[in-house]
């Protein structure tokens, strides 16, 4: 992975950074954030792109090549983003108290977390070193 960080507006702390992945089996992920960039609104979204087909958040966006063809499988009616938003909160709080409850398993394990950190870490490490870390 490569990574850079920038403090434009801080000294302490980072304030964007832009990181590449490359996974398993080639497969590639870009991350950029920033929390003081100069933006009329805030945006947020994800593009997912594959061999058969993508998807995209806000606004939900679904294709597919189906035989050749590209496919339109975005849902027709959607809620509206606060609802959205909202609801994702709600479904997360429901499912940590029913994980507590032990009324079902808890989606993300510790192992998991360790997992994550351990990325995290080298994406600081490779913005630190300015070169590409590679994860065992």
């Amino acid at each position: 992975m490569n990574a850079t960080h920038f403090s434009h507006k801080t000294r302490n702390v980072e304030d964007t950074s832009i990181v590449a992945l490359t996974l398993a089996n080639s497969l590639r992920m870009n991350i950029e954030v920033s929390w003081s960039m100069t933006v009329d609104e805030d945006h947020y979204f994800c593009h997912v792109f594959g061999t058969a087909g993508s998807a995209s958040l806000n606004p939900l966006r679904i294709t597919k090549d189906l035989n050749g063809q590209v496919a339109n499988l975005t849902p027709t009616k959607t809620e509206a983003p606060q609802n959205l938003f909202r609801r994702s909160y709600e479904n997360e709080l429901k499912h940590f108290l029913g994980a507590v409850r032990t009324i079902h398993p808890v989606i993300s394990t510790a192992e998991e977390a360790v997992q994550r950190m351990k990325v995290a870490e080298a994406i600081y490490k490779s913005a630190r070193l300015r070169k590409e870390v590679v994860l065992p």
